[in-house]
């Protein structure tokens, strides 16, 4: 559910904090990369998140985030409106402001990206694969490839 991060109380209990990072970024469709990323600060995602690793002593892992690649997916991550065109742009920025923004954050343990299929002919190409939530095969692979080749990223 939205929020249990903040409800946990128990956090000092485990070695890290999870976390579903779905947190709703702009108010618009299509927004740019620099909108995106000053969204994490200005809706006061990171403060929230720096604040709860520091109340506890214990880095944070998203367990879960990503984006659908639909009009509109920055507003509310975990849509269920299958009827939303697709934007295939608007999630690439989604992710590329999200790695701008979050890597070498020193609260930071680790990301598990949703969706990610380990079968590499699933899910096939075509229009089942357009509309998963997966950047598999999508310009959001493309941005994911980038920062986990790049040389320069942080430790």
């Amino acid at each position: 559910p939205f929020g249990e991060e903040q409800r946990i109380t128990w956090w000092d209990a485990v070695d890290y904090i999870g976390v579903m990072a779905y947190y709703p970024l702009t108010n618009k469709n299509n927004p740019t990369v620099e909108e995106l990323k000053a969204a994490w600060a200005e809706r006061g995602w990171l403060t929230l998140l720096e604040n709860l690793s520091n109340k506890y002593q214990r880095r944070i892992i998203f367990s879960e985030i990503g984006w659908e690649p639909k009009d509109g997916a920055n507003k509310q991550p975990l849509t269920d409106k299958i009827d939303l065109p697709l934007d295939f742009q608007e999630q690439a920025d989604c992710y590329q402001a999200a790695f701008e923004v979050l890597l070498g954050k020193p609260w930071l343990k680790g990301i598990f990206w949703w969706l990610w299929y380990a079968n590499p002919f699933w899910p096939p190409p075509g229009e089942f694969q357009d509309k998963s939530g997966t950047p598999q095969g999508k310009p959001a692979e493309e941005v994911v490839k980038k920062f986990y080749l790049a040389d320069d990223k942080p430790k």
